[in-house]
């Protein structure tokens, strides 16, 4: 079986984050875009939306895919605003306290389901749980287990 994802949300809006909304604009998902910093959000999708406009100039995409991708890139002001989403990614401070108080919050938003964990992990990070073992950079946690 085969899942879908049509809404991804993205908390953090640095270089990472505004990379991930933008690959997932392209790819046809609907984006929401959160940062703690409202300023970052609007930072960001002026970034994005100027790579766009220069892809545009270089002939990679056209007028109509540009406009398309604009309308799914959307910035959100609070965390509530990712409920709904078939999947969030973190690409927050590389701070573990500063992720599980984000999953923890994200939690409270969102629920348990393991499902919407996604979170790029240094390949130096601390020892992790089970639940968020792996050798690459990318780790998702997908268990039912908590990713502390």
């Amino acid at each position: 079986m085969q899942t879908r994802i049509k809404t991804v949300g993205v908390v953090g809006a640095g270089a990472m984050g505004r990379g991930i909304a933008q690959i997932a604009a392209q790819a046809g998902c609907q984006v929401r875009l959160f940062d703690m910093q409202a300023a970052a959000v609007a930072a960001a999708r002026d970034h994005v939306l100027s790579q766009w406009d220069r892809l545009q100039e270089k002939g990679k995409l056209d007028a109509a895919a540009v406009a398309a991708c604009r309308e799914r890139l959307q910035g959100v002001d609070s965390l509530e605003a990712l409920a709904g989403c078939d999947v969030v990614i973190e690409a927050i401070v590389e701070r573990l306290d500063a992720k599980r108080q984000l999953f923890a919050a994200l939690e409270g938003v969102l629920g348990p389901t393991p499902s919407w964990r996604a979170t790029p992990l240094p390949p130096r990070s601390p020892p992790s749980p089970p639940a968020c073992s792996g050798r690459s950079a990318w780790r998702a946690c997908i268990s039912s287990t908590r990713c502390r």
